[in-house]
């Protein structure tokens, strides 16, 4: 789900591919907020880059929010 542009079409195509009884199953990273190493990781890359820190590193942990 992470990496994917359409989160909703993501669902729908894992959901027509299941078997019947079959279970659709997945997980996400939660915020920098409860994740230290992806807050100490962001941080870092943050120091390294300090006026253009690369913006890819908050696609994982930007689907934590249950809305």
């Amino acid at each position: 789900m992470v990496f994917f542009l359409d989160k909703p079409q993501s669902c729908r195509e894992g959901h027509r591919v299941l078997t019947p009884g079959g279970r659709y199953l997945f997980n996400v990273w939660d915020s920098h907020r409860y994740n230290p190493f992806g807050r100490v990781a962001h941080g870092l890359l943050q120091k390294l880059f300090p006026s253009d820190p690369p913006q890819f590193y908050r696609v994982p942990f930007g689907n934590h929010e249950i809305d």
